[in-house]
């Protein structure tokens, strides 16, 4: 059977099972109204009371509305760091502050450096995935936790009663995560102040609404680096995103011809140890994540430590690995990263359409399990299966243009990218893209290419190019 025919086939059996189910359950009520009481009653994680402390990096909190609509509504604090330009302090006004969006949805923005990173101590092993090492000789970052994630109102996720999808939908989602880093971006970048904003992968996302936001700090550029893209068959875009992650198995596999072997041992350590055998599968987030050979060499790296490590320290790295997959993952991924589908919808649809080997490393097992078997949830994200969310509005495309009019931008792409192939995103840019105001280039170093080098000295040309250090 062609490709074409199975593709027709699989998307009839799927919208018509998706109807007989519609028909039989109660589905979710994505847009309800939620009562004050709800959204007085939604749970937080506790914060830390020093967590602004730090010889270091500006840190503060934000106060803004949960619902920016309703003047009865509950306040909630978004949390953010300024980070110094090296060797310097986040007093050096002559460096730029750059906004970094980070990913997800659902990881809190210390993804990109760590909250005990060592300022003292380059060599400190909590500094080795500091993603701006590069950047920070330039710009002084402003990091923001999402709402819902880090230390903004982050969610509790552990146990039941667990918070209402629909909450999830209304407001935690970027529409006013958006509004959310206006408030910072005002309060911490003094007015007229050269800044640049950066959305990386789903802070693309994030980012096109921010531009939407009336009255929001005009910035000097925006950078979508990896970025997740409206206006794309999200089939499509999650099969050539498989297809990426299948060529990088390979490419592990030529690099270290016993690498099978290598995962065979390591699932039956975590077999031993109480753990699935599948557990392997976290490794996916290092797929592809640097230039061709030292990601390899860090993936083979990072299996011998695993291959060694106790108990604690596995549980540390499933715990660590399995951070951005929660109810609150699941909710906006389905509405923004494959609309009409669910992780399980399309990871079941994914592995019919093109499935991996049985030694490669397989991102999908990771995002659909159900932490410690809970029934409760299970039972949840089955209803959000049989009625997915739907997608933020953005417009059409003419409008999602008019809001780049004017706006000096600069697309990147990985070579090699796991999660958002240029083959595939590359294209959405060019058709987003404002011509002399739109800058594409692909670069080295996978989904996480703009924080290596090349992608610091990428950002430095195209400042200079256009001009925009004499904002």
């Amino acid at each position: 059977m062609s490709f074409v025919r199975l593709f027709a086939t699989t998307l009839f059996f799927l919208v018509t099972i998706s109807a007989s189910i519609s028909a039989e359950c109660k589905c979710i009520d994505w847009v309800e109204k939620i009562s004050s009481a709800e959204l007085e009653s939604i749970r937080y994680v506790p914060i830390p009371a020093d967590v602004t402390a730090h010889p270091f990096e500006k840190r503060g909190f934000v106060e803004v509305p949960l619902d920016y609509s309703r003047a009865d509504s509950p306040k909630i604090k978004i949390f953010y760091r300024l980070l110094p330009v090296r060797g310097s302090t986040v007093n050096d006004t002559t460096k730029p502050i750059l906004v970094s969006i980070n990913g997800g949805p659902g990881i809190s923005s210390a993804y990109g450096r760590a909250v005990d990173f060592d300022y003292q101590n380059s060599d400190a092993k909590q500094n080795e995935n500091d993603r701006f090492k590069f950047l920070s000789e330039s710009f002084r970052i402003l990091m923001i936790d999402q709402r819902g994630t880090g230390f903004s109102a982050p969610l509790e996720p552990a146990t039941p009663p667990y918070i209402s999808p629909a909450i999830i939908n209304q407001y935690f989602g970027p529409n006013l995560q958006a509004l959310d880093h206006a408030e910072v971006i005002k309060k911490v970048i003094p007015k007229g102040e050269a800044h640049f904003l950066n959305g990386q992968s789903y802070g693309g996302r994030l980012m096109l609404h921010y531009l939407a936001v009336k009255d929001r700090p005009t910035p000097t550029g925006i950078i979508f680096s990896s970025s997740a893209l409206p206006f794309r068959d999200g089939i499509k875009a999650s099969v050539e995103r498989r297809q990426s992650q299948l060529t990088l198995n390979l490419q592990l596999q030529e690099k270290f011809p016993d690498i099978s072997v290598r995962l065979d041992h390591l699932r039956e350590h975590f077999r031993e140890n109480g753990f699935p055998p599948e557990s392997v599968n976290h490794l996916w987030m290092l797929l592809g994540k640097g230039p061709e050979g030292v990601w390899q060499e860090k993936m083979v790296k990072k299996i011998t430590e695993l291959q060694a490590a106790n108990r604690k320290e596995l549980k540390k790295f499933i715990d660590e690995s399995a951070e951005g997959v929660s109810l609150l993952n699941y909710v906006l991924s389905s509405a923004i990263l494959h609309p009409g589908f669910t992780d399980l919808t399309m990871s079941e649809e994914v592995d019919r359409l093109l499935p991996l080997e049985r030694w490669m490393i397989n991102e999908q097992w990771t995002l659909v399990q159900v932490p410690g078997g809970d029934r409760v949830l299970a039972e949840l994200l089955n209803e959000i299966d049989k009625t997915p969310p739907p997608e933020p509005s953005l417009g059409q495309l003419n409008q999602v243009r008019r809001l780049l009019y004017g706006v000096e931008t600069l697309f990147t792409f990985g070579e090699g990218d796991a999660f958002t192939p240029k083959d595939t995103f590359l294209p959405l840019a060019q058709a987003i893209g404002i011509k002399k105001h739109s800058t594409f280039t692909v670069l080295p170093g996978g989904h996480s290419a703009l924080y290596w080098e090349t992608g610091h000295k990428a950002v430095l040309e195209w400042i200079r190019d256009k001009k925009l250090d004499r904002h």
